[in-house]
């Protein structure tokens, strides 16, 4: 039961207080599902590294074996029984930081599938996407003016856009926070919502700063992103390079 209770207590550190790890997560690892089982709303997952096999579990997350993933942090459990499969792991770690790796044939997909949305946003067609896979669903809508300067007062554990270009070297495959408008949106691009914000900072183009995340977005609201820091992201289509990248976000007004 005090395990059961301290289990508890660090799961709720890390999905609710992410800024007390800033500065302190290691680099994404990368595994290859082998073996899935589930336990409640827990998805267990065994990965095939480079080097070694390991089980891994994640609330809210799905994967097949043969799938390819990405994680970060998480909080390692010895000799953890799970009572629903009846068995104890000699490790596992849990996790909150955690995604499917994007292919280079689906970060060409996605860009071939911003491109279509966004041109038909900007002629007016209402032709429809084709019906495959990495098109279906794929909504873009519209933009708003970005924020003069000063205007987005951001909390002091958050960074300024300008901040994040300039440290992005520094804080790749970090977990930050930036507060800012969104201007632009493109829903359900390969399964994600990508989003531009501004916060009225920094020098274009590095004055606005490209997001994905699972949540609903609202276009002209001021909100705080929270997530993963990527960067030099080229997926493959002419104006489709971007320096950062804020991914898998986490968004609070």
């Amino acid at each position: 039961m005090i395990r059961h209770k301290f289990f508890l207590a660090l799961i709720f550190c890390l999905l609710l207080l992410p800024s007390l790890a800033w500065g302190m997560l290691p680099e994404t690892q990368a595994g290859t599902v082998i073996t899935k089982e589930l336990a409640g709303k827990y998805t267990i997952l065994e990965l095939q590294q480079e080097d070694k096999k390991l089980w891994v579990a994640a609330s809210g997350f799905d994967a097949a074996v043969g799938d390819k993933i990405e994680y970060m942090g998480g909080v390692a459990m010895v000799d953890f029984y799970v009572k629903s499969l009846e068995r104890t792991f000699d490790e596992i770690l849990f996790l909150t930081n955690i995604r499917h790796a994007i292919s280079e044939e689906e970060a060409a997909a996605l860009a071939a599938a911003e491109k279509e949305a966004a041109e038909k946003a900007q002629q007016g067609k209402t032709t429809a996407m084709p019906a495959d896979e990495n098109h279906q669903k794929v909504l873009s809508e519209g933009s708003v003016a970005a924020p003069k300067a000063g205007e987005i007062l951001k909390a002091e554990a958050e960074l300024t856009v300008a901040e994040l270009f300039a440290q992005r070297e520094a804080l790749v495959d970090k977990i930050v926070s930036v507060r800012g408008r969104v201007l632009k949106l493109s829903k359900n691009i390969l399964g994600r919502n990508w989003a531009t914000l501004s916060d009225g900072t920094g020098t274009a183009p590095n004055n606005v700063l490209r997001i994905t995340t699972q949540q609903e977005v609202i276009i002209g609201k001021t909100v705080s992103a929270t997530g993963m820091v990527k960067i030099d992201i080229d997926l493959g289509a002419p104006g489709y390079q971007y320096p950062v990248i804020l991914e898998e976000a986490m968004l609070t007004p």
